[in-house]
C-alpha cells in the first residue's frame, strides 16, 4: 500500500518523458496488486488496510531527485518479491500459489524495466556477462 502511494507521489513529480512512463507502469502493477489482495481478503472476511494516497499533496515540485526517486521504486519492487517469496514459502495456504507466482512475474517485468532505464541514463553499469564462447573462438 505503501510502495504504490509512493509511485504515484514519484509519478506527480517527475519531469522526464522515459521515467514517468516507468512509474506508469510501475502505477498499474501496483493497482493490480493491491485489487488482487483486497479481493482475497474481502472474500476471507478480512479488513483491506488504507491506502496512503490521501497524504499525497497537490504539489508538482520533487524534494527529491529523479535519480533517488527511481532507486527508491526499484528497492521496493525488489524487497516486495522477498516479501512475497517469504509469505509464499512460509504459508499453508497452497491455494494462494499462483497469486504469489502473478505478483512476483509482474515484479520481475518492472524490474526489468528499472534496469534498463537506470543503465540508460548511466546511472547503473551493465552487469557483467558470460563471456560467448562461439564469438571467442572465431
Amino acid at each position: 500500500m505503501f510502495a504504490k502511494a509512493l509511485v504515484v507521489a514519484s509519478n506527480q513529480v517527475a519531469k522526464s518523458d522515459k521515467v514517468k512512463n516507468f512509474l506508469q507502469k510501475a502505477i498499474k502493477i501496483k493497482e493490480d496488486h493491491v485489487k488482487m489482495f483486497s479481493e482475497l481478503l474481502t472474500t476471507g472476511n478480512l479488513p483491506v488496510p488504507p491506502l496512503f494516497e490521501d497524504g499525497i499533496t497537490n504539489s508538482t515540485v520533487s524534494p527529491f531527485s529523479e535519480k533517488l526517486l527511481v532507486y527508491q521504486i526499484g528497492f521496493l519492487f525488489s524487497n516486495a518479491m522477498v516479501y512475497y517469496g517469504t509469505a509464499w514459502a512460509s504459508s499453508p495456504r497452497r491455494d494462494l500459489t499462483s497469486l504469489y507466482m502473478m505478483v512476483v512475474m509482474k515484479d520481475l517485468k518492472i524490474g526489468n524495466d528499472w534496469i534498463k532505464l537506470t543503465i540508460k541514463n548511466g546511472r547503473l553499469e551493465q552487469p557483467p556477462l558470460a563471456a560467448d564462447s562461439s564469438k571467442l573462438a572465431k
